[in-house]
């Protein structure tokens, strides 16, 4: 029985022969891979043919690029080659599971598909060379997606597309967001897709996601787009999620869609307005009295 599927958005070759042998490896091979060619000029092929019979997988090359536009267009096309699996992870082509990832998956099958939507494991950092260059990042059995995410923005976590594994009817439900460099996409799909439930942690089974040179995060030229990103997922998230939300992790919120407006030299009026109301709805006095002043010294800055 495959319930799993591993869908990869394909466009580097330069770790992806390790992406694919961390398949081969699996001591757990029901799954199969779904890879997406993003039109790459860095052809993949002759890489898959040295792992036909290792593991179970379906290739297609797109030709038209989506990346350079909308990455998650491209994820959503590699994700509609799946058939008929119930679950799936999206895996970076440079990142690498751990060889008991599927299998401490089944183990705990029984317990995630009755009361769970999200699967994530365990997480560490390598760098080009493959050298494990932090700690292991374990997290809770049990999480609220919400709590979670807060950790993640106050530094107390970290988390990647690929460490996550998903129902697929929850991705059919809600889709992915379509924010620049599809930046913050995976931290919302997660909140979203778990629906009120909380995430399920495997902490004996590791990603090993990639911190390298081609990563677009270590790319400042990118750095406006991110930055744009952030703060449309800020906005989104507050007006989607505050009545679920108790009042400290809405305050919270309502602070980090403020910081992220205000990186901005000239902020936009609707940002504006919406910051300006959820202050005086939600904050403390004094934040109230400060915020009326930031407003008012931002809405007549000049660019």
């Amino acid at each position: 029985m495959k319930l799993l599927a591993v869908v990869i958005p394909y466009y580097k070759r330069t770790f992806f022969r390790e992406c694919l042998a961390s398949l081969a490896a699996q001591t757990d091979q029901r799954f199969t891979v779904y890879i997406g060619n993003d039109a790459s000029s860095e052809n993949p092929e002759d890489l898959l043919k040295e792992f036909e019979g290792k593991f179970n997988f379906v290739y297609k090359k797109f030709e038209e690029n989506f990346g350079r536009t909308s990455l998650t267009k491209h994820w959503d096309r590699c994700i509609e080659m799946m058939e008929d699996e119930e679950w799936f992870m999206i895996l970076g082509d440079d990142d690498c599971l751990g060889q008991n990832a599927i299998e401490s998956f089944y183990e705990s099958f029984h317990e995630i598909n009755e009361s769970h939507n999200v699967v994530r494991f365990s997480t560490q950092i390598i760098n080009d060379c493959g050298t494990k260059i932090s700690k292991v990042y374990q997290q809770p059995e049990s999480e609220n997606a919400l709590r979670s995410y807060q950790r993640k923005l106050l530094g107390q976590n970290r988390s990647s597309l690929s460490e996550y594994i998903f129902r697929i009817l929850k991705y059919k439900k809600y889709g992915l967001k379509n924010y620049p460099l599809a930046w913050s996409v995976d931290d919302r799909a997660v909140i979203d897709f778990c629906e009120n439930k909380d995430i399920f942690s495997i902490n004996r089974a590791v990603v090993y996601v990639r911190m390298s040179a081609s990563n677009i995060s270590s790319t400042m030229a990118y750095s406006n787009l991110m930055q744009e990103a952030i703060l449309e997922s800020s906005r989104e998230l507050i007006f989607d999620y505050k009545k679920k939300m108790d009042r400290a992790q809405l305050r919270f919120f309502i602070e980090n869609y403020e910081n992220c407006a205000l990186i901005f030299t000239k902020v936009d009026r609707r940002d504006l307005i919406n910051i300006t109301k959820l202050f005086l709805l939600y904050m403390p006095i004094k934040s109230k009295i400060y915020i009326l002043k930031v407003i008012l010294s931002k809405a007549f800055t000049k660019v």
